[in-house]
C-alpha cells in the first residue's frame, strides 16, 4: 500500500498506540549483563488532567526511555499518579453540592466510594492522555489471596489470617494451579504446610506444600504453582506428583479446562475479566508496578506462552541401562572434547561448548510440520505407542491393532546431527564408514556451535562410539557494514561469479559501493552528536542534529545527487542507489524514534522491508550506534570537493547576476578524472548545460578569455572553473563601467574614513572592523571588474 500524501497524526496515533502497549515491548528486561535505565514519573494530581508542563516534562522521559530501550538496556518507567487526598475530597465535596448533597448525607462508606468513582473517572483520564502521547510503560504485579478452604487460621504470630498471598503477572494462569508452594524453613508458614485452600474463581482446592525452590525472602515467600504453564512450576509439580492442568489452545484462548465463564476468550481477554472477577470478589489485594521479562518469538514477535504440549525428547543426561559404556548422550560427547579426541582450533571456543554442554537440558526433537523426517511412532487406538524403523515393523509390535503414525517431524538439528555418520551408510557397515569416519575437520562458524557442532559429536558418539571428526575450525563470519550475516534477503552478498571468473579488487569493491559513495560514513557523525546529547540531556541538541542531518545533508544533498544517478546510472548503480537512499532513511528514522514515534513508526513499517530489516516495531529495533571507524575521510573529501564545487558554481552565477533558470555552460581544468566522474551530477545540481572538461590550461584560458564572453572564475584546490556566458558587448562593458565608477566612489568614502584619526580613535572597534571590511570587499569586487572590462576590450 502507498502512504498516505499528507500526515493525518489522529489516525496514525490512535493505531500505533494501542499496538505497542499490547505487544508487550514497553515491559522491561532484566538482564544484570545490560546497562540498566529507570526513571519515575513525577505523578500528577488525580483531581484534573495533563497540561502542556506535563506533557513536554513526559516527551522528554518517554524520548529517554524509548532511546535506552532501543539500545537494548534494561529500561523501566514507572508510572502513577497522586491520590491528591485534600484536593480529591474537595472536588468531590463540590460535585456534591451541585447536587444539593454533602458527605454527611451520604455516610463515609458511600462517600469514599463516590471518591473511587471520581478517582476512575480523572485517573483515567490522565493515563488515556499518556496513552495518546504514545508513553511506554512497565508492566504490573497482582496480588491475590487465596482463602483456607476450614476457615480463616492463624499466623506465626497469632493473628487472624483469613487466607495465603500470593503474586503474579500472569492471572489468567491461576486457573490452572495446583498448590502453594512455601519453602520448608519458612517459620511464618510452618504449621500451615498441608492445608487446603480455595482456588478463587474456580469450584477446586489445592494443597499448601513446601519445596526448596522458593525464596521466602521474595514477596509474602508464597508462590502458586502452575506446572503445565510455568519451566520452574513444571519441575515442582513432578517432584510433588502435582496435576498437570492446561487451560490455552494453541492460540491462546481459554480451553474447556478453564471455567465455563472465561472458556474461549484470547489470553489478553481472559486476564481482564479474571481481574475483574478477582476484584469484585474480594481476591485481589492490589497491583504494584513491576519489572518482568517477557519472552518474544524472533520471529513473528509475539509473547511466548509457556504451555505443557505432548513432545518427543532425548534424553541427554540418562544413562540407558542398555549402553555398554555406562555414560550418558551428553557425557560422552563432553569426554570427547576433554580427551582431546576432538579440538576446537582456535582453542578457546571450547569454552563456549563446555558451557552449553555442562549445562544441558532434554533436548526436545518434535516439530509440529510436516516437511522434514516425520517422527517414526505409531500409535493404536488405545494410544499405546510403537516405535520402529517402518510401518510393517511396527505393525508385527501389534498384530491386528490400526495403527496412525504420528504427525510431526524431526527437529532440523536432529536430522541434521545424524550426517557425519549416516551419510556414510550407517547402520551398515560399509567401506565409506570405516574409511571417513571420523573425518579430518569441520570447518565452520562460531554461531552453531551448540545447535549443529554439540548435537553431531553427541549423536556420533552415541551410536558409533566415535568422534565425528578429530578438529573442529571455527572461523569468523562474513557481515555487513552493520554487523549482519551476509544473506540474499539483506541483499548484500558479493557475487561469487566475479570471484571465480576473475575481479580486481577495486571494481569488486566498487560494485559493493556503487551509488552515493561509503553510505554508512554518512550517518556516523550524526550518530555520536546524538549520543551526545541523550548522555547530557540536551535533547535540543538531538533534535537539532537529526533536524541539521535530514535537511541539510540527506534531503538537500544525497536526495540530488541519488537523482542524478538514479537517471544516469547503469541498472547496477540505480539499484546500489535506491538501496543506500531506503537504508540510510530507515536509519533516520530509528535514530528520530525517541523524539517523535509516531510517524517514525507508520513511515518504519513502510520503509523496514524493503530496507532488510526485520521486527514487529521500530521501538524494539536497535538504536543506530556511531562506529568511528567506520568513517571514511576520503569519502567525505570526495563529497565535500562536490559540494563545493556546486556552491562556487551558484555564486560564479550571482556574480553574472543571471537567474538558475538560464542554464550555462562550466568549464574546467584540473583533475579530469574526478571532474569527468562527477560532471552529471554538477550539470544538475548547478543547472549547468554542460561540463566541459579541459586537458590543457592553456587551452581552457584560451576558450575563456574570448572578448564576447562573460567568464568569472573560481577555484577548488588544483580544480579552476569558469562559468561562461555570451554577452553582448557594448552593453555588458557600459553595465560594467557604471559598476566600477559606483565602487570606486565607495572606495573614495571609505578611505576618506579610514584617513581620519578622529573617526578611527572614537567608533567601537566592531564598526572600525566593519568599515576595513567594506574596504576589502569594495577592492576585490572593482578588481575583478576591471579584469572582465580588460577581456572585453
Amino acid at each position: 500500500d502507498s502512504l498516505a500524501k499528507s500526515f493525518e497524526p489522529a489516525a496514525i496515533e490512535s493505531r500505533w498506540g494501542p499496538e505497542w502497549e499490547q505487544s508487550g515491548q514497553y515491559e522491561p528486561t532484566l538482564d544484570a549483563a545490560k546497562p540498566s535505565f529507570s526513571i519515575q514519573l513525577p505523578p500528577p494530581n488525580v483531581t484534573g488532567t495533563l497540561h502542556m508542563g506535563h506533557a513536554f516534562n513526559q516527551t522528554i522521559m518517554d524520548s529517554l526511555t524509548r532511546y535506552h530501550r532501543m539500545r537494548g538496556h534494561n529500561t523501566l518507567w514507572v508510572p502513577g499518579t497522586d491520590h491528591a487526598g485534600i484536593a480529591t475530597q474537595i472536588v468531590v465535596e463540590r460535585k456534591l453540592q451541585g447536587e444539593g448533597k454533602s458527605r454527611h448525607d451520604l455516610g463515609r462508606k458511600n462517600f469514599v466510594a463516590k471518591v473511587w468513582e471520581w478517582k476512575e473517572e480523572s485517573g483515567t483520564t490522565i493515563t488515556r492522555q499518556m496513552r495518546r502521547m504514545g508513553d511506554s510503560r512497565d508492566s504490573f504485579m497482582w496480588h491475590i489471596e487465596y482463602p483456607f478452604s476450614d476457615g480463616p487460621q492463624k499466623a506465626a504470630d497469632g493473628s487472624p489470617l483469613r487466607g495465603m498471598h500470593i503474586a503474579t503477572t500472569r492471572p489468567e494462569t491461576m486457573l490452572a494451579d495446583g498448590a502453594l508452594a512455601v519453602h520448608p524453613d519458612d517459620e511464618r508458614y510452618k504449621h500451615l504446610v498441608g492445608k487446603m485452600v480455595d482456588l478463587p474463581l474456580c469450584d477446586r482446592k489445592i494443597p499448601v506444600i513446601t519445596d526448596d525452590y522458593v525464596d521466602p525472602a521474595f514477596g509474602s515467600g508464597v508462590v502458586k504453582i502452575t506446572g503445565a504453564h510455568d519451566f520452574n512450576d513444571y519441575q515442582v509439580a513432578l517432584r510433588h506428583d502435582l496435576p498437570l492442568i492446561t487451560i490455552f489452545t494453541l492460540d491462546a484462548k481459554i480451553n474447556e479446562n478453564g471455567p465455563v465463564q472465561y472458556q474461549g476468550l484470547d489470553r489478553y481477554d481472559c486476564r481482564k475479566a479474571v481481574l475483574k472477577d478477582l476484584e469484585e470478589q474480594g481476591f485481589l489485594e492490589k497491583a504494584v508496578p513491576h519489572k518482568n521479562m517477557v519472552p518474544v518469538c524472533a520471529r513473528t514477535g509475539a509473547v511466548v506462552e509457556p504451555m505443557l504440549t505432548d513432545q518427543w525428547f532425548v534424553a541427554l543426561s540418562k544413562v540407558s541401562d542398555k549402553d555398554p559404556t555406562g555414560k550418558s548422550i551428553a557425557q560422552k560427547a563432553r569426554d570427547a572434547v576433554s580427551s582431546g579426541e576432538v579440538k576446537f582450533v582456535p582453542e578457546q571456543w571450547v569454552n563456549t561448548y563446555n558451557q552449553w554442554m555442562n549445562n544441558i537440558q532434554d533436548w526436545c526433537i518434535s516439530r509440529q510440520l510436516w516437511w522434514g523426517h516425520q517422527i517414526p511412532a505409531w500409535y493404536d487406538e488405545d494410544g499405546k505407542v510403537y516405535v520402529a524403523t517402518s510401518e510393517e515393523e511396527a505393525q508385527k509390535q501389534a498384530p491386528g491393532k490400526k495403527l496412525t503414525r504420528d504427525e510431526d517431524v524431526l527437529d532440523t538439528w536432529y536430522s541434521s546431527a545424524l550426517v557425519p555418520f549416516s551419510s556414510l551408510g550407517w547402520p551398515e557397515k560399509t567401506k565409506e564408514l570405516s574409511l571417513f569416519l571420523p573425518s579430518s575437520v569441520l570447518v565452520t562458524g562460531y554461531d552453531i556451535i551448540f545447535f549443529w557442532v554439540a548435537r553431531m559429536i553427541m549423536m556420533t558418539t552415541h551410536f558409533t562410539g566415535q568422534v565425528p571428526f578429530k578438529d573442529v575450525y571455527i572461523h569468523g563470519l562474513v557481515k555487513d557494514a552493520q554487523g549482519k550475516k551476509m544473506s540474499k534477503s539483506e541483499g548484500n552478498v558479493l557475487d561469487p561469479v566475479d570471484l571465480i571468473d576473475g575481479i580486481e579488487l577495486a571494481p569488486l569493491l566498487e560494485k559493493r559501493s556503487q551509488g552515493l559513495r561509503k553510505p554508512e560514513t554518512a550517518p556516523q557523525r550524526v550518530e555520536a552528536d546524538v549520543a551526545k546529547g541523550f548522555a547530557d540531556y540536551r535533547l535540543d541538541n538531538v533534535a537539532g542534529s537529526i533536524y541539521q542531518f535530514v535537511w541539510d545533508e540527506f534531503c538537500d544533498w544525497y536526495l540530488e545527487i541519488a537523482k542524478v544517478q538514479i537517471q544516469t546510472g547503469n541498472d547496477a548503480q540505480k539499484r546500489a542507489t535506491r538501496r543506500t537512499l531506503i537504508r540510510t532513511l530507515e536509519a533516520i528514522l530509528r535514530l528520530s524514534h525517541p523524539l517523535i514515534p509516531f510517524i517514525t513508526e507508520e513511515l518504519w513499517q513502510t520503509v523496514a522491508p524493503i530496507a532488510g530489516k526485520t521486527g514487529k516495531f521500530i521501538g524494539v529495533a536497535p538504536y543506530p550506534q556511531s562506529q568511528p571507524e567506520k568513517i571514511d575521510e576520503k569519502a567525505e573529501e570526495y563529497a565535500g570537493k562536490i559540494k563545493e564545487l556546486v556552491e562556487k558554481c551558484r555564486a560564479l552565477r550571482g556574480e553574472l547576476k543571471v537567474s538558475p533558470a538560464v542554464r550555462l555552460p562550466l568549464y574546467v581544468v584540473g583533475d579530469a578524472e574526478f571532474m569527468t566522474a562527477v560532471a552529471p551530477v554538477l550539470k544538475s545540481l548547478a543547472k549547468l548545460s554542460e561540463v566541459r572538461v579541459f586537458d590543457h590550461e592553456l587551452v581552457w584560458a584560451e576558450v575563456i578569455t574570448s572578448p564576447t564572453g562573460a567568464a568569472p572564475i573560481a577555484e577548488v584546490g588544483n580544480i579552476r572553473i569558469c562559468l561562461y556566458m555570451e554577452v553582448d558587448v557594448a552593453a555588458e562593458k557600459a553595465r560594467l563601467g557604471k559598476e566600477a565608477t559606483r565602487l570606486e566612489g565607495e572606495l573614495v568614502k571609505v578611505n576618506a574614513k579610514l584617513a581620519n584619526e578622529a573617526f578611527v580613535n572614537k567608533v567601537p572597534p566592531a564598526v572600525l572592523e566593519q568599515e576595513k571590511k567594506r574596504l576589502a570587499d569594495f577592492t576585490a569586487t572593482l578588481a575583478k571588474i576591471r579584469e572582465q572590462l580588460a577581456r572585453l576590450k
